[in-house]
């Protein structure tokens, strides 16, 4: 049985056919990581403003060393 699904996938992969949804699949898995590794690294600067913010660090300073919004460093303090 094991042998025969291999087989079978060995087949999809290789047939010309099947390139495109394959390459599709690989393009949206680079897409979903490229997305997730940015929203990871907004999520990482709030919070390290939010702890700057939390030790009595001027907005201006938290603005320059993160490049966050003043207006969204505003709503932080709220």
């Amino acid at each position: 049985m094991l042998e025969k699904t291999i087989e079978y996938v060995k087949e999809f992969i290789n047939d010309p056919r099947n390139q495109k949804l394959i390459n599709h699949e690989q393009s949206a898995l680079r897409n979903a990581k490229r997305i997730g590794k940015t929203e990871g690294i907004e999520i990482g600067k709030l919070n390290v403003a939010k702890k700057m913010l939390s030790e009595g660090i001027s907005v201006d300073i938290i603005n320059k060393s993160t490049g966050i919004d003043f207006k969204d460093l505003y709503k932080l303090l709220n």
